[in-house]
């Protein structure tokens, strides 16, 4: 079922609703659908047309920011784009505050959940059979997590670097150091 132009907005001013009262010093579990319809300025029935409680709510947020990460790094077809590192970052930059918002005050773990899996397949695609060091899905899941890692500090910092110089330090890490590491740099395809 396709939404409409106006239940779109209110739903993305009750995201901008928490994330407005997260970044004031709230802590999620204080942060009632009260205080979230009255930031929105929005109805209380508004939010209940749109979700069937807080959790379905902080649900649909967390499934909001994965969607757009990953769209920021994925073509239409899921076929990677030419500089996904670029586009990741920019996309984090774009949406710093807000997505920052939710890094600190939702479980980040659960929210990188789908993007860490669709990035770790990707990756054991790439690495499998090319070295037998060490299982192409231990090694997938060590640069993940390393990326996301680094992500999360980035998104942090108060004075961030821009994203191109993010996206040659996470090139860097991982095509120049560990992966050159194993002798296989040349085999696999990260941008450059």
């Amino acid at each position: 079922m396709s939404l409409d132009k106006r239940q779109v907005k209110s739903q993305q001013r009750l995201m901008r609703a928490l994330a407005d009262l997260l970044t004031s010093g709230k802590k999620l579990d204080q942060v009632s659908i009260k205080a979230i319809v009255n930031q929105a300025q929005v109805a209380r029935s508004t939010f209940y047309r749109n979700f069937d409680s807080k959790d379905d709510f902080l649900d649909w947020v967390i499934s909001e920011i994965e969607t757009g990460i990953l769209e920021a790094v994925q073509m239409e077809h899921g076929e990677i784009v030419e500089e996904p590192f670029k586009n990741y970052f920019r996309y984090l930059y774009q949406q710093r505050e807000f997505i920052k918002a939710f890094v600190s005050y939702l479980n980040w773990p659960f929210l990188t959940e789908k993007m860490f899996l669709t990035a770790t397949n990707l990756y054991e695609k790439e690495l499998r059979g090319k070295q037998t060091i060490i299982s192409a899905t231990d090694l997938a899941n060590y640069i993940v997590g390393a990326h996301v890692q680094v992500s999360r500090a980035w998104l942090m910092t108060a004075d961030p670097r821009s994203p191109e110089k993010m996206a040659t330090v996470l090139t860097t890490l991982t095509r120049d150091n560990l992966l050159k590491g194993f002798g296989i740099e040349r085999l696999i395809s990260l941008p450059k």
